[in-house]
């Protein structure tokens, strides 16, 4: 992969925030917010997967449906081939949402039950009015043979296939309309191990064949390690640390990231680095989170600035840590 990139960026994503009110009864509760997605940043170029790790309520797959405009950010900016689309309402987003699509965890919940699976592949072709009559369902037999399912599949219902064919299904659907970006939302981590390689085979096979672009989002660091050419670390709302694959993995910055890679034992024995520890207590409350860095409170490196002054995100050469004590 290339990594000085002198066109710009297929995504570029900029203090992107989305806080929640709290509701409690009827009345919102004197303006407490939940920070889910807390000033994010990123760019990401074309062909190329940047993954986003963090545990369950760190706000990635809010961040990923911001990305998306499912949801409206409540600050920051989202630029999509050079164009700002936070301010865009449904009409304007309409000729975009071809080009950036998503992939859920549970593609079953997203297919209508009581319809042919072929027949929801060529809605999805007919209302962007790609293409029509016979060419829609030729495109249908194309999806599924692209996705490794046989084309007569496409009369059968979604309860009829597994897991890891539903999930075929779906990365069919979001490829129906030749997207540009892929969003994956934690896109194997329902499916059994054997089954979880294949799926990452089968996208990456498309990355390359397509030139896609991926926004990998995961809370296991091996799906990650493995599709990734870039790694962002998310930790209650924050980017707290991003950089190339290889470099990540072999020399964490924040000690968040560190602990990550400590509770995930490497594949191989001579990747045994140096001792690291694991991650004491729980997880903050997102409606308070601690003061200055918010990984204060479960990190055995810090000290009162960490308390009293957030970090910034900040390094050389695309390789970033939110942290007043780096790791070297």
């Amino acid at each position: 992969m290339n990594h000085h990139h002198s066109s710009e960026p297929l995504l570029q994503v900029e203090n992107l925030k989305k806080y929640y009110p709290i509701h409690s009864g009827l009345f919102v509760r004197n303006k407490e917010m939940v920070k889910a997605v807390d000033g994010i940043s990123f760019s990401l170029h074309e062909g190329e997967t940047l993954g986003i790790i963090g545990e369950s309520g760190s706000g990635k797959s809010t961040m990923g449906r911001l990305v998306l405009q499912l949801e409206k950010p409540t600050d920051g900016s989202v630029i999509f081939q050079g164009q700002e689309i936070t301010g865009m309402n449904q009409k304007q987003l309409r000729p975009l949402r071809s080009q950036m699509q998503i992939i859920f965890q549970d593609p079953y919940s997203s297919l209508n039950p009581r319809k042919r699976i072929g027949n929801q592949l060529a809605e999805a072709i007919r209302v962007h009015r790609l293409l029509e009559g016979a060419a829609v369902d030729r495109r249908v037999e194309e999806l599924l043979n692209i996705v490794g399912l046989s084309s007569h599949y496409r009369f059968r219902y979604p309860h009829e296939f597994s897991g890891g064919q539903r999930q075929r299904i779906g990365i069919a659907r979001a490829l129906a309309l030749n997207p540009k970006l892929i969003i994956c939302d934690e896109p194997v981590s329902a499916l059994d191990v054997s089954i979880q390689a294949q799926i990452l085979n089968l996208l990456k096979d498309l990355q390359q064949e397509l030139g896609l672009t991926y926004l990998f989002i995961a809370h296991g660091l091996g799906a990650i390690d493995y599709i990734s050419d870039q790694i962002g670390v998310v930790y209650l709302g924050k980017l707290v640390e991003l950089g190339r694959n290889k470099e990540l993995f072999d020399n964490p910055r924040h000690p968040y990231t560190a602990a990550l890679l400590a509770s995930n034992p490497p594949a191989t024995p001579h990747e045994r680095r140096k001792e690291r520890y694991v991650i004491e207590g729980d997880i903050p409350n997102m409606l308070h989170p601690p003061s200055g860095c918010r990984f204060h409170t479960r990190c055995p490196y810090a000290q009162t600035r960490c308390r009293e002054e957030e970090p910034l995100l900040q390094g050389e050469g695309g390789r970033l840590a939110a942290c007043h004590f780096p790791l070297d």
